[in-house]
């Protein structure tokens, strides 16, 4: 028997009259390569009738009994089948039972003989960092492996059809490659430099399958060599007719599994339970769990991993559409600065497959150029529509030798906006046709500019998302002053009213506004952001900074303040707490640094490169600031609190209030002048970013030297230039399509070296990551036990 390599068993392949068959076969020979066995397991006497093997089988099961190794007939058959080809192929393909072999593997689960892990989240992470002390955290021994597994949930894997997890074995809907493994991602480890997730092998009992499986391995690998490269040739068949040029949405498993938690993971079942696909999910549900009632009761009464496998049954097509219908529509929420990618690696099986991501603008899975997708798809469309003709009406105006460079040129100088508009949006056809290559449904009841966000986002380009709430206070002031100016020297109480409830709006956006500003700076300058906000800011972290560092009360004349961390600070409080920071910030010039040095232990292993400098040897920020720029940067910040004080805010909005005696009521003059500082102090906070407000990346330029200058924009497009290289090491990594926040002047006053923050907004997504890395102290050791074979792998 010759050894075979991938393109002479992919060339085999195409000559086997049942491919599909094949991978069957081999899905279940995986399931099997891959299962937990319990010590006491030991394969049925029926695989002797289910398993049929090959000539090839026959021959290599001749070779082990004349090297005198043999087992019992039904677990030389039982591993032969695990084994499934060495050089060849060794199950008779059309003979082996199928159904057969799936009872076993359903009878496995069902007794618990047989587990596979629940690789997705973090249950498994975090289960092995609370009990496990050893240090063998590259392979974990079976008694170990064993609790760790025990009463976890059935992983959820797929080759082909076939879809394991905690509800048993089921024909998916959709074919995918999640093939099982043993291969657990567990731990990170205690540099504090380090973000990498290392993986832990669960080592099997020694049982007589592992002792017959290791036998026959060893004795093939020393007397015949190599195994052939049948595995990548036998999971590609799949994909080849179906996906020649690349998969979308290829890791949909793991953005359920890891970006789609708790309740929105049970929203989304409800939707889809409510829709056509409910034929599909709902007998299984009654067969397998024995559920009825509404969508959302159902939906409830599921695990989550059961919610993941019941998900997986339905095609790529309808979860996207479900999951964009629910992210829309705000049932799952998602800030405007929140990304979410799988933590848990999905493996792809073609180098064109595309990963995907998820937003406020739904789920897009594109690895192509933004405008090359957009262009191959307008161009495609309108081929497929057979109305290129009026598509070449609409960039008339180019002056390009063909029609694709037409329609290049048209997206370059008009913009993606623009090109989705006139290209695709203005045709009926041509928005399904495009739709329908990138999985984008229109929704009912869309605003045409929200229509196009999304579809710009399906087709790759990274379109900015801002907050509301700072263009909504600039909006309120105006609204005010409008209002003000409208009133008669003696406005009557209908005019009152109206001033009133202008101004009612106004100060809930300035109570925001204020909030905002002292939870920002006090966290911004009172944090270690190297080890414990990781260069990621939180409105959340942020709010109970501010107590720890300016105290749980604060004087303010005669009253005593307390801050709320749940952000229901009212005026009083936030204008105490701001001049509380603002005395704060004025001592740092004489405080002492030295209680704030930070220890040996907590410097990455990168701290002492030579060419390069690591600023962050204070557990505060402002204690690494330069001098210089902590005194401007105290300026500024008094200046506004200057500007804040003569707005007089609290004698306005308590002069407004409807309770207050008529004659208080403020003069026209005084709230004029109160919503001129309040524009002043709102320009010199968004000037100086003294508030948390979010910057996208525009544009970028680099020469020949590796200087480069990325562009960043806020909501009203102010710009600011952050340069590279920059030789302070630590800090998040800049990159397009992802916001930022970008602190306050030059702070470390080092070269190329302004800091910018992630975003890290609370929702059930990050809540429910928030304890994750968790550094293990343990340093990893090699095992001293001898590896064993690792019978998963191919």
């Amino acid at each position: 028997m010759v050894w075979l390599s991938v393109e002479d068993t992919k060339a085999r392949i195409r000559h086997i009259e049942n491919p599909e068959r094949v991978l069957r076969l081999y899905g279940l020979a995986r399931f099997l390569n891959t299962a937990f066995y319990s010590a006491n397991f030991h394969p049925a006497n029926e695989w002797t009738k289910w398993v049929v093997l090959s000539e090839a089988g026959k021959e290599l099961l001749s070779q082990f009994h004349k090297a005198d190794i043999s087992f019992t007939e039904h677990l030389e058959i039982f591993t032969l089948f695990r084994l499934f080809f060495y050089r060849e192929i060794l199950i008779d393909i059309e003979k082996t039972d199928c159904a057969g072999i799936l009872s076993s593997l359903q009878n496995m689960l069902d007794s618990g003989t047989g587990h596979w892990p629940y690789v997705f989240g973090n249950k498994l992470y975090h289960a092995f960092n609370d009990s496990y002390t050893g240090n063998r955290t590259e392979e974990l021994d079976a008694v170990s492996g064993e609790g760790l597994l025990r009463g976890s949930p059935q992983g959820v894997f797929q080759i082909g059809k076939l879809l394991s997890g905690p509800l048993g074995f089921l024909e998916s809907n959709e074919d995918r490659l999640i093939p099982p493994t043993l291969e657990v991602a567990l731990w990170h480890c205690s540099d504090p430099g380090c973000q990498t997730r290392h993986t832990v092998f669960l080592d099997k009992h020694k049982n007589d399958c592992f002792r017959a499986f290791s036998s026959f391995m060893r004795y093939a690998h020393d007397n015949i060599g190599p195994r052939s490269e049948w595995s990548d040739a036998i999971l590609d068949i799949h994909t080849s007719k179906r996906w020649p040029s690349g998969r979308k949405y290829a890791d949909i498993p793991a953005i359920i599994g890891d970006c789609i938690i708790g309740e929105e993971r049970s929203t989304l079942l409800a939707t889809l339970l409510r829709s056509g696909q409910a034929a599909v999910l709902n007998p299984i549900i009654r067969e397998k769990r024995q559920l009825s009632g509404s969508p959302d009761k159902v939906s409830c009464g599921l695990t989550p991993e059961e919610q993941h496998q019941l998900l997986l049954l339905l095609p790529d097509q309808e979860l996207v559409r479900a999951i964009d219908e629910t992210v829309a529509a705000g049932q799952i929420k998602i800030p405007p600065s929140e990304l979410r990618r799988p933590t848990t690696s999905c493996q792809l099986w073609n180098s064109r497959d595309c990963r995907s991501v998820l937003s406020s603008l739904g789920l897009r899975s594109t690895s192509q150029s933004p405008t090359i997708e957009m262009s191959a798809r307008v161009w495609n469309s309108y081929e497929k529509l057979g109305k290129t003709e009026d598509l070449m009406w609409t960039v008339r105006n180019q002056n390009c030798p063909t029609l694709r460079h037409s329609v290049m040129e048209f997206i370059r100088n008009r913009g993606p906006e623009d090109a989705v508009n006139e290209l695709i949006l203005s045709s009926r056809e041509a928005t399904a046709a495009v739709g329908e290559d990138v999985l984008f449904t229109l929704l009912p009841g869309e605003e045409e500019a929200k229509t196009c966000q999304r579809l710009l986002w399906k087709l790759g380009f990274n379109v900015a998302r801002y907050e509301e709430d700072y263009l909504l206070l600039r909006n309120r002031i105006v609204e005010f002053r409008e209002c003000v100016l409208c009133l008669p020297p003696r406005p009557s109480e209908h005019e009152k009213a109206l001033a009133r409830a202008s101004g009612v709006n106004l100060f809930v956006s300035v109570e925001q506004f204020l909030e905002a500003i002292v939870s920002y700076n006090a966290w911004l300058m009172g944090s270690d952001h190297f080890l414990e906000t990781k260069f990621r800011y939180s409105n959340e972290e942020a709010m109970n900074v501010v107590p720890h560092l300016l105290g749980v009360e604060v004087r303010s004349g005669d009253d005593t303040c307390k801050w709320s961390v749940s952000g229901t600070n009212p005026l009083g409080v936030l204008l105490a707490y701001l001049q509380a920071f603002r005395s704060w910030l004025k001592q740092r010039s004489h405080a002492d640094h030295a209680a704030l040095q930070r220890s040996d232990a907590d410097y990455p292993h990168y701290s002492n490169d030579p060419l390069c400098i690591f600023p962050f040897m204070h557990t505060e920020l402002w204690a690494d600031c330069s001098p210089d720029v902590l005194s401007l940067y105290t300026d500024t910040f008094d200046k506004l609190c200057v500007q804040l004080a003569q707005a007089e805010v609290p004698a306005i909005r308590n002069g407004l209030d409807h309770k207050r005696d008529a004659d208080a009521f403020p003069s026209a003059d005084s709230m004029l002048a109160c919503a001129s500082r309040l524009q002043q102090v709102v320009d010199l906070a968004d000037a100086n970013r003294l508030i948390p407000k979010l910057f996208w990346g525009t544009t970028s330029e680099i020469d020949g030297d590796g200087n480069s200058c990325d562009t960043f924009a806020d909501y009203r497009q102010s710009t600011v230039l952050l340069w590279e290289p920059s030789p302070v090491l630590a800090g998040p990594e800049r990159r397009f399509g992802r916001p930022y926040l970008i602190a306050p002047f030059d702070l470390l006053h080092l070269p190329n070296s302004m800091l910018v923050f992630r975003v890290s907004p609370r929702t059930e997504y990050s809540d429910y990551w928030k304890t994750y890395p968790r550094r293990r102290v343990i340093s990893p050791v090699k095992d001293s036990q001898p590896t064993c074979i690792r019978e998963d792998t191919p």
